[in-house]
């Protein structure tokens, strides 16, 4: 099924994403305030919505945080590397 293969692509991308950075399981969604915990994490969130197409309620759900907690991790990751609509606040 689409929503399965999307589950399987998500699971890839993570394990990846930990190899690359050198996380523990766990470890990205730790409740560590480490700030390149915390940029990794905005990292993350951007791939998963970007190249997965999860929405700020999906992504919450996954990670067991607020969705507005993703969605503003998102956007910071935006702010940090110019990425975005720069016209919005």
């Amino acid at each position: 099924s689409p929503k399965g293969q999307r589950r399987l692509r998500y699971k890839e991308m993570l394990a990846k994403f930990q190899r690359d950075h050198h996380l523990s399981d766990g470890e990205l969604f730790s409740r560590s305030r480490e700030q390149r915990l915390v940029q990794l994490r905005w990292e993350f969130f951007y791939l998963v919505r970007n190249e997965l197409g999860y929405s700020f309620s999906e992504m919450g759900r996954m990670f067991k945080m607020d969705h507005t907690t993703v969605l503003h991790g998102y956007r910071s990751y935006e702010a940090l590397h110019g990425l975005g609509r720069q016209d919005s606040k």
